[in-house]
């Protein structure tokens, strides 16, 4: 370990941008098709379960990352020992779905959501650490991890036919070793602005400067956050296994509109968030994830395929409204010491406790519909159906909060 001072480097933006690109791509490439490969398998129990594993991990990321920055190890040389260890896991776990061994795809995507939980978090400190104006240049390279999503579906569906194959599994563990051999051509940089020794729980995860917005204002966008997050969360897992359902040819290519959305509406977000205010534009995710769920629901029920469209192309402003104008709000308004943990927060709600519970949710809710019948009784209808519900419920209570609040100043 390395005592000397951190020095920024003049690391090219586009050495940086491929570190971006990679990190999420091999996600994209299990998480595209993988609810489709187990229920080719007869596996549909799986789905719920081994979708849950990456938000659970999400829960402890800060933790881990939290640890590297008490150790003083560089995050590029951690972001290497951590992508060896998924990337193996991942080959074991499409091995295990080739052999059949339902117990074995448990125990080996367990394995992995732990090891590559801390990535994302390692990737931004990287990132941030190297770029000469971190304010301008994040939203370059947040774009290309969802440029990598829309890699991730074509090769999945065009180039690879692996929209039920594990061969796409196998994919995302090579992008996972790419990625490990690519951080030797990273420069030395600092682990995140993260402790346990320096304050605790409340300093680690900035709850202190949180709770320091006047009105509750930061616990009202985590919540509603957390809330659509949740209801969220069946996206990935069933969308796909719907449009092949109804027939609909490589789903996982289809699962790219999502992202041809989200690009255009972080595009717009800043425009957008100096004209409606946090809460109400929160809110406004939330009704288009509602939206996502009440098209699903119509598609499901017989409907043409452009409501299917609708309800995919929602996935952007779902996204650019909630997860990503949360990260904006924190970077825009707390103190700069503050910033990194409260971001480390805002991953916990949003990819981890929010996620988590959704996708409990969507599974009991799978087991009473679409593993209850033979998806052709309507059951698919009353999944979705059942979560346009629940949108609707949480959405008349927010707007009545958020209505009250404004009201009373």
């Amino acid at each position: 370990m390395s005592s000397e001072p951190f020095t920024p480097t003049t690391t090219p933006r586009l050495r940086l941008a491929l570190l971006f690109f990679l990190q999420p791509l091999s996600s994209a490439l299990w998480m595209l098709p993988f609810g489709n490969i187990l229920a080719s398998r007869g596996w549909e129990w799986l789905v719920p379960v081994v979708f849950a594993f990456p938000p659970f991990a999400a829960l402890f990321a800060p933790l881990l990352a939290a640890v590297v920055a008490d150790h003083k190890m560089a995050s590029q040389t951690v972001l290497r020992y951590l992508l060896l260890g998924s990337s193996a896991m991942m080959f074991a776990a499409a091995l295990a779905v080739k052999e059949g061994s339902g117990v074995g795809v448990f125990v080996f995507m367990a394995a992995h959501a732990i090891l590559f939980a801390p990535t994302g978090t390692l990737a931004t400190a990287i990132v941030l650490a190297n770029s000469k104006d971190p304010a301008r240049d994040f939203p370059f390279f947040r774009l290309w991890s969802t440029v990598s999503y829309i890699a991730a579906g074509y090769l999945i569906s065009f180039v690879m036919k692996a929209d039920f194959s594990p061969t796409a599994m196998v994919a995302a563990g090579a992008a996972e070793l790419a990625l490990a051999l690519f951080t030797f051509l990273l420069p030395r940089s600092p682990a995140p602005n993260l402790s346990l020794r320096e304050g605790g729980w409340k300093r680690l995860l900035g709850i202190e400067a949180v709770l320091r917005f006047p009105g509750g204002l930061a616990a009202t966008l985590l919540v509603l956050l957390t809330t659509t997050m949740c209801f969220s969360a069946a996206f990935f897992p069933y969308a796909p296994q719907l449009l092949h359902a109804r027939g609909v040819e490589h789903p996982s290519a289809w699962m790219t509109l999502g992202q041809w959305s989200e690009i255009v509406f972080i595009a717009l977000l800043p425009f957008i968030m100096h004209r409606i205010p946090p809460r109400w534009l929160m809110l406004i995710g939330l009704a288009c994830s509602g939206i996502r769920a009440l098209s699903f629901t119509a598609f499901a029920a017989g409907g043409h395929v452009a409501l299917a469209v609708v309800g995919l192309a929602m996935h952007g402003p779902v996204t650019a409204f909630t997860f990503v104008a949360m990260q904006i709000f924190m970077e825009k308004h707390l103190p700069l010491d503050a910033r990194n943990r409260s971001q480390a927060l805002v991953s916990m709600f949003g990819s981890g406790l929010g996620p988590l519970a959704g996708m409990i949710m969507a599974g009991l809710l799978a087991a009473r519909t679409i593993l209850a019948g033979d998806q052709s009784d309507g059951s698919w209808m009353i999944f979705w159906g059942s979560l346009t519900v629940l949108h609707l419920v949480a959405g008349g209570i927010f707007y009545l909060k958020i209505r009250t609040s404004s009201t009373t100043g």
